[in-house]
């Protein structure tokens, strides 16, 4: 696959959000994939063009792509290079392609499907270890101390904006929360443990689930103390995040009739609630089977969408 595309990127000339039209892109390649788009499909051109013309201007060669953006990138070639022999093309023009250009274009995408089912079957595999290890974390934690404050939000970017932040924005407002929670202050004072989980969704674009756990005898009310943690993303974000709390009375309320609340203020010894904790709480901040919520693209190659605490050795018991 060709990795050196020379589009140019302009940053303010983004018509459509970076997260919107990767999912895009990732979903059409995998319909090709699957044979939900055939030679005779109604809207595939049509499809193909709005992607393309929509792909160009959030492109940026200093990311790293998944394999579905990578095989587009591809595709992208091969419409440039087919527009170049049409004279006075643009790329209104990719509707009329010919018939054996856009079977060339199906036939590259669909040979390439196993690299499609290897970005699937990593993502599972990296999601099972992360859960894993979150459950080992978050379990030592929680039967360690006499009652923690269990609180959960999901913190992204109001709709409105989203145009305004790429995978590089986010991370970086992801990176200044980070370190507030490493110097443990405001919001973050009392705090025993935490993990987060970057996702990528096709309607939220980027969000991020955030796993705050907090000492009891210092904290007891985990819904003020989910507002005090919007309200801190709103700052980093500059008025553009939006947080839900999952802590909010009527979202615990529903929980708890379910049977599956775990939480809010958990004791030791409530085995219920250490259940549903364990059981509910924890998996679903990385899930496995959340396939379409990967992240497309990477900033840098190390950047990590998936991080937790670690346990001090000195203050455990039996340590």
């Amino acid at each position: 696959m060709y990795q050196n595309v020379q589009f140019q990127y302009n940053p303010y000339d983004q018509l459509y959000h970076e997260a919107e039209v990767l999912a895009g892109v990732d979903h059409f390649i995998q319909e090709v994939c699957l044979g939900g788009y055939d030679l005779y499909h109604q809207n595939l051109m049509i499809d193909l063009q709005k992607l393309v013309q929509s792909f160009k201007p959030i492109y940026n060669a200093d990311f790293s792509y998944c394999n579905s953006v990578l095989i587009f990138i591809d595709v992208v070639k091969i419409i440039d290079y087919t527009l170049s022999l049409m004279p006075q093309a643009n790329y209104e023009s990719i509707v009329c392609f010919d018939e054996m250009t856009v079977w060339h274009i199906l036939t590259y995408i669909q040979s390439l499907s196993g690299c499609i089912q290897q970005q699937l079957i990593e993502h599972q595999q990296r999601e099972l270890k992360n859960q894993q290890s979150l459950f080992d974390y978050a379990s030592a934690l929680i039967h360690h101390y006499a009652r923690t404050l269990v609180v959960r939000v999901d913190l992204s970017i109001k709709k409105e904006y989203q145009a305004l932040y790429n995978i590089q924005a986010f991370n970086q407002a992801l990176e200044v929360l980070h370190r507030r929670i490493a110097d443990q202050d405001t919001c973050f004072s009392g705090l025993h443990g935490y993990a987060w989980a970057l996702e990528h969704g096709i309607s939220k674009g980027y969000h991020c689930h955030l796993l705050l756990m907090y000492d009891g005898n210092i904290h007891q009310q985990g819904f003020k103390m989910g507002q005090w943690v919007g309200e801190c993303w709103e700052q980093i974000t500059h008025g553009c995040g939006y947080i839900f709390n999952c802590n909010h009375p009527d979202y615990m309320d529903t929980y708890e009739a379910m049977g599956t609340l775990g939480i809010g203020m958990i004791h030791r010894h409530d085995e219920n609630k250490l259940n549903n904790f364990l059981n509910y709480v924890v998996p679903y901040l990385v899930n496995a089977e959340k396939e379409q919520q990967h992240p497309r693209v990477k900033d840098e190659p190390n950047m990590r969408s998936f991080g937790k605490g670690q346990i001090n050795a000195k203050n455990r018991r039996g340590l």
